[in-house]
């Protein structure tokens, strides 16, 4: 994951990051989120984008969350 836009640096409005999704790697569970908005834009990919990546080479994503959540995408990565 490699942060663009942090809440720190934007008052908290979005958090923006790019993400590298690896071939047929864990997926999340089917989840919605209730307090902030999703989006992704699909830059590079060879295959099928759902929750995971279905495809033979890695994916890469920018994924927007408004408002932001990139505190729990460090704590996430840390692990």
């Amino acid at each position: 994951m490699a942060f663009k836009a942090i809440a720190a640096e934007i008052s908290g409005d979005f958090f923006l990051m790019e993400r590298t999704v690896p071939p047929r790697g864990r997926r999340p569970l089917p989840h919605r989120h209730v307090n902030c908005s999703e989006a992704f834009w699909v830059l590079d990919v060879d295959g099928t984008i759902t929750f995971g990546n279905d495809g033979d080479e890695p994916a890469r994503l920018l994924v927007l969350h408004a408002p932001a959540m990139d505190a729990y995408f460090a704590e996430l990565d840390a692990l």
